[in-house]
């Protein structure tokens, strides 16, 4: 009832695109980034749901300055504006902080929980598996390029993660002129393809083991289609309620794989190994709890029976039947 009403609106829209752009020249695809400046039309409105997402984002985001503020941090030049005409780079800073007399570029990311504990270092962005984080040291690289460029003094730059529970984490960012020289070329070669109005080979192609980067795209419906059996690829994009689905299985997948891991970890810590365990069944000392604060970890011993059956065996007694294995990434 009252969903349905926000629903009505609030209406996502897509900007037209002139320029490479800071905020995505990180990605990995050329293609992509060549259809950002001529493709942007086609591009699929934000879902509600992203929208949504985006909010909460400006809301921290003009939170985190207040906060800033309030802390005493001069807080300057909040949304300037850059622009390297030659590579047709443009890009707006979050703002700037100066801190004992030296300044720093700030840039202000929203993150689920999950990525708040992953990211300790600007390293870190680099080596995540989805593009928009890496994209995140390449936009900050190429704003400090820029602000040097034009004669500023900053010390580096900072990149603020702020968690959907309010956490805080500061990550401080030197400026990498190599990176920035890559980013520049790739400018320049996206410039070419628009000048001639061509485009590069897509990224499944140059780098298959990329294939994942095409699922997320939002041009893939009309780019894969130049992929080999296609015939057997069925677009399901109407279908949001599945989608939203699926997107909130991938986001529970990041917190499952940290469960395991740690639950492995700490179950380890506790269980002793297979010649002891049977030492202590022998004895009959087959359980044992240990109070940790408020916590109490349970270890219980027993035997249990293991059927080793000969490969022959085994082959006499097979079969085939129909079976479906259904993979989700």
């Amino acid at each position: 009832m009252l969903i349905e009403k926000i629903k009505q609106i609030k209406k996502g829209s897509v900007a037209p695109v002139h320029s490479n752009r800071c905020s995505t020249i990180g990605h990995d695809c050329l293609r992509y980034l060549v259809y950002e400046r001529t493709m942007w039309h086609v591009k699929p409105e934000p879902s509600f749901d992203l929208l949504n997402r985006f909010d909460i984002g400006k809301i921290l985001e003009r939170q985190t300055i207040i906060d800033l503020q309030q802390a005493g941090v001069d807080v300057i030049l909040q949304q300037q504006s850059y622009y390297l005409k030659e590579y047709e780079l443009s890009g707006k800073i979050d703002g700037k902080v100066v801190v004992d007399g030296k300044t720093y570029i700030i840039e202000i990311k929203s993150v689920d929980s999950y990525s708040f504990h992953v990211f300790r270092s600007v390293e870190d962005f680099l080596n995540t598996d989805k593009v928009w984080h890496r994209g995140w040291y390449h936009q900050l690289n190429m704003y400090l390029h820029m602000a040097t460029s034009e004669g500023e003094k900053v010390e580096g730059g900072i990149i603020i993660l702020r968690s959907l529970d309010g956490k805080w984490k500061e990550i401080p960012m030197s400026y990498n002129p190599q990176k920035a020289q890559e980013v520049l070329q790739k400018c320049l070669m996206i410039n070419e393809y628009v000048k001639k109005e061509e485009v590069p080979e897509p990224i499944y192609k140059s780098n298959p083991e990329k294939i994942k980067i095409c699922l997320e795209c939002a041009y893939k419906t009309f780019c894969l289609t130049e992929m080999p059996s296609m015939e057997h690829v069925i677009f399901e994009e109407a279908n949001q309620e599945m989608i939203e689905k699926i997107k909130r299985l991938k986001d529970l997948e990041a917190y499952k794989k940290e469960y395991e891991a740690l639950e492995e970890e700490i179950k380890s810590a506790f269980k002793p190994d297979k010649q002891l365990m049977k030492e202590m069944l022998n004895k009959n000392q087959d359980f044992k709890a240990f109070v940790l604060g408020d916590y109490v970890v349970k270890m219980k011993l027993y035997w249990q029976t293991r059927y080793d059956i000969p490969e022959e065996i085994k082959k006499e007694y097979a079969k085939k039947e129909p079976a479906c294995r259904i993979t989700i990434e």
